[in-house]
């Protein structure tokens, strides 16, 4: 189940929304479309629509499109494709571990990860990578402290690309995000995994107490489609202390600023 533009959905929804104090700005990936796992899914096939969140991002991007086409993708891949590009990406020696644990992926309902994520994306010489936050049995908010001050500073530097001088005068929405001003920057959203399941993270709201800062997370399992006023919005903007951000280990996939790389060597 797919539904179009979520990141103008999204905005729409929590623009009026009270916000705390210390607010400042807030971020949006660019757009994409929300992909909900199928009845068929039975909760297996969460990365995969994670992926496709992804790549609905990417091919809203006219330079990585015209990239993506070379590789013979023009519309976001199905499951059965994305399955057989992974394989190809293995052939090509990118996560070899991956392949000899998983042995093949195609027509079967294998859970798959940042390992498998990070692999097609560079089969497709695009720079991505992965990144480790952990927490401990001691301290349960050590990797999430880290986590959220990764997500800020992807997003502020990714909109600092796109900035207009002068816009940005003093709290408030961040312009390049919000829509009130055309972004020149591209901000692809984060596959998020964490023990179990994965989660696409497409925003974040900065406060001047970093210990505010909450993450706009799309969950594939959530079913809210068209009716995202309808569902509880602390499933969508998670902070510290949700429960959904209890777990003790998270990994991301992101891709580089600078996301072009001509062959193996050099991603």
């Amino acid at each position: 189940v797919r539904t179009k533009d979520i990141g103008a959905t999204l905005k729409r929804v929590f623009k009026h929304r009270k916000m705390y104090s210390g607010y400042k700005k807030r971020h949006f990936s660019s757009r994409l479309d929300f992909y909900r796992s199928s009845n068929y899914g039975h909760g297996w096939d969460c990365g995969y629509k994670n992926l496709q969140m992804m790549f609905s991002s990417l091919l809203g991007n006219p330079q990585m499109a015209k990239h993506l086409k070379q590789f013979g993708i023009h519309e976001v891949p199905t499951i059965p494709e994305l399955q057989g590009r992974i394989e190809t990406a293995w052939k090509e020696g990118f996560d070899e571990e991956g392949q000899q644990e998983l042995k093949h992926l195609l027509d079967e309902t294998k859970w798959i990860g940042p390992m498998e994520v990070c692999a097609l994306l560079r089969s497709l010489r695009i720079r991505s990578n992965i990144r480790d936050f952990s927490n401990t049995v001691e301290n349960r908010r050590l990797g999430i402290d880290k986590l959220m001050s990764w997500v800020t500073e992807y997003y502020g530097t990714r909109c600092a690309q796109g900035k207009i001088a002068g816009v940005i005068k003093g709290p408030g929405m961040c312009p390049n995000c919000s829509g009130v001003q055309k972004s020149k920057a591209f901000i692809p959203p984060i596959f998020l995994q964490h023990p179990g399941h994965s989660r696409t993270v497409v925003g974040v709201d900065v406060f001047s107490n970093a210990l505010n800062t909450r993450v706009f997370v799309l969950d594939p399992s959530l079913k809210f489609g068209e009716k995202l006023h309808q569902v509880n919005l602390g499933g969508v903007l998670l902070g510290r202390g949700s429960p959904n951000l209890g777990h003790l280990s998270y990994q991301i996939v992101y891709i580089e600023k600078n996301p072009f790389f001509a062959d193996k060597q050099h991603w």
